[in-house]
């Protein structure tokens, strides 16, 4: 009998033996971390919150119960620090020493951040040539963001929005303008530009700017949206002298430093006795000084006076129409012409000899 219940347990310990078999990998935990990540204060679930480790194991993500687990590259026995990102919320972090073949579980806790503005840019620098920039400011926090821009020594700059409202998450693009033509040639510019969210932090941009000093040659160097308008370009000028003096305008070309006539004056001729500057020297009629001034209504002598003598008087001859040699006997005496007209005028002033009269004066008659 006792034979009987001994083989029955040895068959079933057998029996049980055979049916559990050899351990497999499936039977294995493997070492992990996972937790939850909540908003402090109302412990509600965080989602799509961006988990790390130091030492690095994988990134991941909360789901929409603010849940996550990792499962790469996690070594039993070592001791990690989770941070839990998201915007809108400070980090949170949470240590942990994974276990082998265990799953660590940990819970994360982040605060809500204030309506803070993350401004993009550092600084502005406009440049020498430049007209336009943007400012981008973004609601880094879950809260509504107001702001206003102020600024320090930038009146020669336009924004076109000085103030306003973001939601969570959400940017505002600011436009800045500069009009160049309002600005001192050769000069460098800078101010600042200050955002001043509601709550929040102040945030200091530097802006600068170099105008350069526009030069003569038909371009825009300074940027300003006009083209040479230090210089007088447009204006009547003229060039040569004399006969050869002509007229033009004047233009910037970048042949010259400075603004030139764009017209070229023609060559001089002879210089001819006419009151004119022939050959363009600046002189009128010089070389023809010699020559003697008659009574034709012609200018000889190229003095600008016509038919004159060296005082500046009209030419005058002596005349006389009597019997030659009797113009100094007696009464008789020359008179004098005057040129008018290219010819000399009548004898003035001449007395001629006449007749002799011989009369008898009877006795006791007067003498006449």
């Amino acid at each position: 009998m006792k034979k009987v219940v001994l083989s029955l347990l040895l068959i079933i310990t057998f029996a049980l033996t055979g049916c559990t078999g050899p351990e497999t990998a499936e039977d294995t935990v493997s070492t992990t971390i996972s937790g939850i990540v909540m908003s402090k204060g109302d412990e509600k679930p965080i989602e799509n919150a961006q988990i790390t480790t130091e030492p690095v194991t994988e990134s991941v993500k909360t789901d929409s119960e603010g849940k996550f687990l990792i499962t790469k590259n996690v070594k039993a026995g070592e001791t990690y620090t989770v941070t839990a990102t998201k915007l809108g919320f400070k980090n949170g972090q949470v240590k942990v020493t994974a276990s082998e073949g265990k799953n660590t579980l940990s819970t994360i806790f982040m605060e809500k951040q204030k309506a803070t503005a993350v401004v993009a840019e550092t600084s502005i620098d406009f440049g020498s040539r430049d007209s336009e920039r943007s400012l981008t400011i973004t609601n880094g926090s879950t809260e509504l963001l107001s702001y206003e821009i102020d600024s320090e020594n930038l009146d020669w700059l336009s924004l076109d929005k000085k103030n306003g409202e973001i939601a969570a998450s959400d940017s505002d693009i600011i436009k800045i303008t500069v009009t160049r033509s309002q600005l001192k040639e050769g000069q460098k510019y800078s101010g600042t530009l200050i955002v001043k969210p509601e709550g929040g932090a102040v945030t200091r941009i530097p802006v600068t700017l170099e105008q350069l000093k526009d030069t003569c040659d038909n371009t825009d160097d300074d940027f300003d949206g006009q083209t040479d308008e230090s210089f007088k370009v447009g204006e009547d000028c003229q060039v040569g002298m004399g006969e050869c003096l002509t007229k033009g305008k004047l233009v910037c070309d970048g042949s010259t430093a400075e603004p030139h006539c764009n017209v070229e004056p023609p060559q001089g001729t002879e210089e001819l006795c006419d009151g004119l500057d022939n050959d363009c020297d600046g002189e009128t009629d010089e070389g023809f000084d010699s020559i003697q001034e008659i009574c034709d209504g012609i200018d000889n002598d190229c003095d600008s006076l016509t038919d004159e003598d060296g005082d500046g008087n009209p030419l005058q001859e002596v005349c006389y129409s009597g019997e030659g040699g009797t113009e100094k006997l007696g009464v008789c005496k020359t008179g004098i012409k005057t040129c008018q007209n290219g010819g000399f005028g009548n004898c003035e002033g001449e007395v001629l000899p006449v007749q002799e009269v011989v009369r008898r004066i009877a006795d006791g008659e007067a003498a006449p």
